[in-house]
């Protein structure tokens, strides 16, 4: 696994999450910084490969990280705008800080590196490989070290993990809202996180946390939508609608549900 692990600490740390944070939006110091973390993640995807034996397009992946990084870093430059959408001002009430941020570019990171092995699975291979490499707790040092408090640290990685296992929700056209409550409440990791338990024979979940995965699962779709090849920007525009859409479904079910998971999966059929 060093083989591996090396190539991650040398992507994944704070010198280069500082490195992006600070990269002025465009321009050749915007294009230095790019190309540097871009050959860092080649080598990681290169050595995941190999250790994985691996049938992916190594160069392919990391052009795809590369507009994934860059999608990011637009967002955080038009995110200030003083006549924002209420799309851009739910994200702006949310990635107020550097550590909101750096926990978004270590997820573009780290989210696709099951496809270094093959595209099938990838997803569930992805997210299992962050426990099972041992690569969460250098996740954690690495936003320890930029500043967050060890807290703090601990549930970006587990909102990585999360966002890393249910990236995919937005990818039907239809019933997204439902389909990510499926997603949710059907996973073990992602309950544990919203807080459901049992009280009096009702199934409650926990409003903030809700209100969190929701942002997260929002941004990151928002994210791959806007890093898709060949998008023109009238259909990312369109594809941000349908996706704040499907948040504004969650959140007005949310407010009738009363807390109460029977109560929001009601609200939205």
């Amino acid at each position: 696994l060093q083989a591996v692990r090396l190539p991650f600490r040398a992507l994944v740390n704070a010198d280069t999450l500082r490195g992006l944070l600070s990269t002025p939006s465009r321009g050749k110091a915007h294009a230095a910084q790019l190309d540097e973390v871009q050959h860092k993640y080649l080598a990681l995807v290169r050595a995941v490969k190999q250790f994985s034996g691996g049938l992916a397009n190594e160069i392919e992946l990391a052009l795809q990280m590369r507009r994934e990084l860059q999608a990011v870093l637009q967002l955080r430059a038009t995110i200030g705008t003083r006549r924002a959408s209420a799309a851009l001002k739910y994200l702006r009430a949310h990635l107020s800080d550097d550590g909101a941020w750096a926990t978004l570019l270590v997820w573009v990171m780290v989210h696709a590196l099951g496809r270094a092995q093959e595209e099938r699975d990838y997803v569930t291979r992805s997210r299992a490989w962050l426990d099972e490499w041992m690569l969460a707790p250098h996740i954690a040092r690495a936003l320890q070290e930029l500043g967050l408090d060890t807290e703090r640290a601990w549930r970006a990685v587990n909102i990585i993990k999360l966002m890393t296992q249910h990236q995919d929700w937005f990818t039907v056209r239809k019933h997204r809202a439902a389909r990510l409550l499926e997603m949710w409440f059907g996973d073990d990791a992602t309950r544990a996180f919203l807080g459901v338990n049992q009280y009096q024979g009702v199934w409650w979940f926990h409003k903030e946390s809700f209100d969190v995965l929701l942002f997260w699962m929002y941004t990151s779709a928002v994210v791959l939508s806007d890093a898709a090849v060949s998008r023109t920007a009238q259909q990312i525009a369109a594809q941000r609608r349908a996706l704040f859409h499907a948040v504004k479904t969650l959140r007005a079910a949310e407010r009738k549900s009363k807390y109460q998971v029977e109560r929001l999966r009601a609200a939205i059929r």
